[in-house]
């Protein structure tokens, strides 16, 4: 035992947290302090309440606790001392509880760039812990391309794992990275290529049906500002005759779609609306019992 006049401490302090490979690894330095001087002794310590390591020391000491989750921990330290030099036992004892935050996961792709015929971006996914600039290395990040697996790997000592995501087509996609160990998903979507402009107007012809007076037979066409038919849009047929009001329909890879309008002989003409949903489109005309 140490002899020493000055009153006996216990000391945990020295806090130092790695995140690697999904686990916290905790490093903490103590002593058995007398006064400012480290004395030798044997120390107990306990991780939330469970043995951990009986170590001895005779000055300070770091001490590691592997492979932690995110919580709440608590460490305690004991020890037997001598007092002031007089040959009286004491026992120590100190505390120290600290909190591990899961790893926070940031998603950020570069630029589409084009590559002959495809293109390919760059994605990057930085895992580290929340308001401690603490690196998640040895994290391992899913990647997703439009909710499809495409690669497992693990991030580096500065806690970024990259993807070189490839042959992509031009449209929008769907990026997303994954951390198994918390669950966490973070994604984001990209264009790539030119946007495709909007539905802007409609254009549509009203042609007879052959041996039908009562029948029109309308092909409409939804253009954007270009003038090109835009293609998988929903065109709504507003018609009270109808069930519910209207039909609807979807435009082929033209942007066309062919509606039959019948009008009864006593009838004589009827009014109907085309709309394209989601947008200020909204065109009246009027069938009539003798084609035009």
């Amino acid at each position: 035992m140490a002899k020493n006049s000055s009153k006996p401490r216990l000391s945990l302090e020295n806090l130092r947290t790695v995140r690697s490979g999904g686990c916290f690894f905790v490093e903490i330095t103590t002593a058995i302090l007398f006064g400012k001087v480290p004395g030798a002794g044997t120390i107990h310590l306990q991780l939330n309440g469970v043995d951990h390591s009986t170590i001895e020391i005779s000055d300070r000491e770091v001490v590691r606790f592997e492979y932690l989750v995110a919580g709440e921990h608590t460490v305690r330290a004991t020890a037997v001392v001598e007092k002031d030099g007089s040959g009286d036992l004491i026992t120590l004892t100190t505390t120290r509880s600290f909190t591990l935050v899961p790893p926070d996961l940031k998603l950020d792709v570069s630029t589409p760039t084009k590559v002959g015929n495809s293109w390919q971006v760059v994605v990057a996914a930085t895992a580290s812990v929340p308001g401690k600039n603490i690196a998640a290395e040895g994290e391992v990040v899913e990647f997703f391309l439009n909710n499809a697996p495409m690669a497992s790997i693990s991030t580096n000592d500065a806690g970024i794992a990259t993807f070189d995501l490839r042959n992509l087509s031009e449209g929008q996609h769907v990026i997303a990275a994954r951390l198994p160990s918390t669950g966490q998903k973070r994604e984001t979507t990209i264009q790539v290529g030119e946007k495709p402009s909007g539905p802007k107007r409609i254009v549509y012809s009203k042609i007879p049906k052959s041996g039908s007076m009562g029948t029109t037979i309308l092909r409409i066409t939804v253009l954007n500002e270009k003038g090109v038919g835009v293609k998988s849009r929903i065109v709504r047929i507003e018609d009270p005759t109808l069930p519910c009001g209207g039909v609807e329909y979807t435009t082929d890879s033209n942007g066309e779609v062919v509606h039959e309008g019948s009008v009864g002989q006593n009838e004589k003409q009827r009014g109907i609306t085309i709309t394209v949903p989601g947008t200020d489109i909204r065109e009246t005309l009027t069938l009539r019992w003798q084609t035009e």
